[in-house]
Order: C-alpha cells, then sequence, then structure tokens
C-alpha cells in the first residue's frame, strides 16, 4: 500500500521497489543504533568522532552504489545493497569505538577519585560513561516521552512531505521521475556536510545556557554565519554535480542530465535553506524551546503540499516540485524563528545585546 501511494503505477516499477525496500529493511537496526550512538557522542561534545563515521559511510554508499549498480548491473538492488552495508559498517564502528570509550572513561573516573582523594581542594569533573546494561528509570523515561513525542511529530511531518513530492514525480513521465530521484539522491548525500554543525549548535548552546548564558547571543550568531557557510559550500557542491559533467558519473542518459541542470538552481537554493533551519532547529533544541518546533514544521509542510497539488494540475514538472522544496525550507526557517520566543529574546533583546558588546 506504502508503494502504491508511492506512485508505483506499474507492476515493474512495483516489484523493484520492493526488493529494495526489502534489502533496505535489514539495516533499520543498524541505523537506529547509529543515531542513539551519534546522540551520545554529540552529548559528550565530540561531533568530530559522527562526522567522521558518517562522511566515511557516505563515501563506501557512493562507490558500492557505482561499482554495484552500473559496473556489476544489479540494478536497484546493487544500491540497496550498498547502503545497507555502509550503515552496518558504520553502526558496528561506532558500537566498538563507544565501548572503547567506555572503557577509557571508567579508567578516568578511577583517576580523578583518586586525584580527589589525594587534593581535595581540587575537583576534577568525572567522565560519564556510557551504560550499556539495565532499564532506564521512570524518570528518565518521562523526560525522554515528553521531548521523544514533539520530534517524533516533526519527523512524521517532514517525512510525509517528502514522500508526497516523490509522490508528485511518479505521476510523471519515466524521465523527470529520474531526474527527481537522482537529485534527491545527490541532495540528501550533500546535505549531511552541514548537518554536524547544526547538531554540534545543540549541545553548545545547551552548555553556555547552563553555566554561561551571557556567551549565548553571540554563540548564536556564530552558529548562525557557520550554518550560512556551510549551506552555502552545500549548494555549491550539488550545483557542481548536478549542472557539470560530473553527473555522468550518476546517470547517463543525457535527457534526463539535462533536466538535471533545470532542477539544479532549486536544489541548491533547497541546500542552503536546509542547513539554515536545521541550525535554527538545533539551536531551539538546545534552548529547551521546541514545543513549537512541530507547529512550524506542519505550516511549512501544508504550504509545501499545497503547492505540489498546483503543480500536479497545472502540469509544472520535476522543476515545479524542487521549488517548493526550496519554499519548504524558507518557510521553516521563518516558522521556527518567529514562533521562537526564546530564540528571538537572545537576538532582539537590548540586554543581552549590550552584554554581548562587552564580552571580549
Amino acid at each position: 500500500l506504502l508503494l502504491i501511494f508511492a506512485g508505483c503505477s506499474n507492476v515493474d516499477m512495483l516489484i523493484l521497489s520492493r526488493n529494495y525496500l526489502r534489502i533496505r529493511a535489514l539495516g533499520l537496526p543498524f541505523v537506529l543504533v547509529a543515531m542513539v550512538l551519534q546522540g551520545a557522542s554529540l552529548g559528550r561534545q565530540d561531533s568530530w568522532t559522527p562526522l567522521k563515521i558518517f562522511t566515511a559511510a557516505g563515501i563506501f554508499n557512493v562507490v558500492g552504489d557505482i561499482l554495484l549498480a552500473l559496473k556489476l548491473g544489479w540494478g536497484v538492488t546493487g544500491t540497496a545493497v550498498a547502503t545497507v552495508t555502509a550503515q552496518v559498517l558504520a553502526a558496528t564502528y561506532f558500537a566498538l569505538r563507544a565501548i572503547r570509550q567506555s572503557s577509557i572513561d571508567k579508567n578516568k573516573k578511577k583517576t580523578n577519585h583518586e586525584r580527589d582523594s589525594a587534593i581535595p581542594r581540587t575537583k576534577i569533573p568525572d567522565a560519564v560513561a556510557l551504560k550499556w546494561k539495565g532499564l532506564p528509570t521512570k524518570e528518565i523515561l518521562q523526560s525522554y516521552g515528553a521531548f521523544g513525542l514533539i520530534m517524533l511529530l516533526k519527523s512524521i511531518v517532514i517525512m510525509t512531505t517528502f514522500s508526497c513530492m516523490t509522490r508528485c514525480a511518479a505521476t510523471m513521465d519515466s524521465t523527470s521521475l529520474a531526474a527527481h530521484l537522482v537529485t534527491m539522491q545527490v541532495w540528501w548525500l550533500i546535505s549531511y556536510l552541514p548537518e554536524p554543525m547544526a547538531f554540534s549548535a545543540q549541545s553548545l548552546v545547551a552548555r553556555d545556557l547552563k553555566d554561561r548564558e551571557y556567551r549565548v547571543p553571540k554563540l548564536l550568531k556564530v552558529l548562525f554565519g557557520m550554518g550560512f557557510a556551510g549551506g552555502v559550500l552545500a549548494a555549491l557542491l550539488t550545483g557542481l554535480t548536478l549542472m557539470t559533467p560530473i553527473s555522468r558519473v550518476v546517470v547517463a542518459d543525457s535527457t534526463v542530465r539535462t533536466m538535471l541542470i533545470e532542477i539544479a538552481p532549486w536544489a541548491m537554493l533547497s541546500q542552503l535553506g536546509s542547513a539554515l533551519q536545521y541550525t535554527i532547529e538545533s539551536s531551539c533544541v538546545g534552548l529547551a524551546d521546541i514545543r513549537h518546533i512541530p507547529i512550524a514544521t506542519a505550516l511549512a509542510s501544508v504550504l509545501c503540499l499545497t503547492g505540489l497539488l498546483g503543480v500536479y494540475r497545472k502540469g509544472l514538472g520535476v522543476v515545479g516540485i524542487w521549488q517548493y522544496s526550496s519554499l519548504y525550507f524558507i518557510i521553516r526557517f521563518a516558522g521556527l524563528f518567529l514562533f521562537s520566543k526564546t530564540l528571538k529574546g537572545f537576538f532582539i533583546s537590548r540586554t543581552h545585546n549590550e552584554t554581548n558588546k562587552q564580552f571580549d
């Protein structure tokens, strides 16, 4: 049913899609493990480890796609195998590294305890080791549930929006669908470049909000500047991939490559908007101001889906889909900022601005 909703209009497409999803489903447990360990790393102020792991996994995935799908002729089955293999390797390495780090943390904690006993006035903070056994307490489950429910609603809305984009493309001819899927694949891969900076924003803002609130306004401006720079870099790489002969690496059909050139400017704008909205969302999470996130996301999605309906009825083509994709990210960015009283307070408040000028 989900495949039919996504636009699988004929038997051949349905069979290929079903085979692809069956293989990809094997990687879901490993994706969840990697996501949990990524959150643990970011909570420990370590954004470098997830960046290295996911970058290596992305490169492995691309190389695997080229070898299995194009060179060996496995088609969509090859892309699914390459993706799942990359996910398994990333999660496995992440877990092994976390176990090793947990052992190191225990040794550090023991050393700190011995130092504190020898020098009572010297306070050396204990490292926080990951726990691999036992059940979470009721308090942890309650706080996790309150936060997790809001973020789950946000994720459902986002995935529904992107699924409808693909559904809209599936109603078009095969060339348009191919161009959309190639653009989406390139877009998703490159969009991971500014993502670590967004997650770093979440960790750094939460840290300073707790102990050094006067630094938060300046930190937010620096993080937004970095997010903008990361978005520009991702946009340039997207344009370079879609509008130059590099596109021959991802697609052989010349008609599809011509269509990629038409889509590229809007995909680039979507990259910039994506980087900015992820940065502002992570900042809101760091500020513990998250209740408005599903609302802003739903508003952007409703406007985007309304636009997609117009694309379908007026026959605006796959370029129209990516135009409304850009609009989605811009509206979500604006909504996240306008609906967050805490974030606006740090940016607009004169008191915080005066404190920021006096600081360093």
